[in-house]
């Protein structure tokens, strides 16, 4: 009895879910939706820029790692920067912002792996 209550709480749970990832693909979002969407995409943008830097730091050598750490830092202050007001976050902007920069390391990787790194491009 007791695993028929743990597959119905896993099944209710898991259509919840359903339900909450397919509402993304609804236009008429409410703001709470629009947030949750929102944040699930900024998420995943996040989890990108994560592999691609460590994919670009593998291929360093030291001086390049410690110029590409420095320029991380200094590109989450611009983000936060533009990003916030406040303690008001702009998941837009963030996605953006998370974007451009996973964008700017796959060149670098690709630059790395085609002519060699170029510790000066790490800005």
């Amino acid at each position: 009895m007791k695993k028929l209550y743990i597959t119905i709480l896993i099944a209710s749970l898991s259509v919840a879910y359903a339900k909450r990832s397919s509402a993304c693909d609804n236009p008429r979002l409410n703001d709470y939706d629009r947030n949750y969407c929102l944040s699930k995409i900024y998420h995943e943008a996040d989890i990108e820029l994560n592999i691609k830097y460590k994919q670009l730091k593998s291929l360093l050598n030291n001086d390049g790692k410690r110029k590409l750490a420095r320029s991380e830092k200094q590109w989450i202050k611009d983000r936060d920067n533009s990003c916030q007001n406040g303690s008001t976050t702009y998941l837009n902007c963030q996605i953006d912002y998370t974007n451009e920069r996973t964008y700017f390391l796959q060149q670098r990787i690709t630059e790395c792996k085609g002519s060699g790194c170029m510790n000066s491009r790490l800005y």
